[in-house]
């Protein structure tokens, strides 16, 4: 799908993994870096998850819905093969 080279633009490939009993030491921090830096791995004993911030989380669900509606993407991929010298500025516009 056409969100998947998005998200891996946004996304590093690389994904900093700290434990969890780490995260949850310094978790005020960890937040903060967090919205900063992008998001960290937490590794635990049997699990692992990750932390994003809420902004990253709202842009991740915002473009798998956009992605699911099918008219949509079909309106965003006939725009995307529109010239743009015929594409009008948001002042042309207003």
């Amino acid at each position: 799908m056409w969100y998947g080279n998005w998200y891996h633009i946004r996304m590093s490939t690389h994904l900093n993994a700290i434990p969890v009993s780490s995260a949850r030491a310094r978790l005020h921090p960890l937040i903060d870096e967090v919205a900063e830096q992008g998001p960290v791995q937490l590794v635990g004993r049997r699990h692992s998850a990750v932390l994003v911030s809420l902004e990253e989380w709202n842009a991740i669900t915002e473009t798998l819905h956009i992605a699911s509606q099918p008219a949509v993407m079909a309106k965003i991929r006939s725009g995307a093969k529109e010239p743009r010298a015929k594409m009008k500025t948001l002042d042309q516009i207003r």
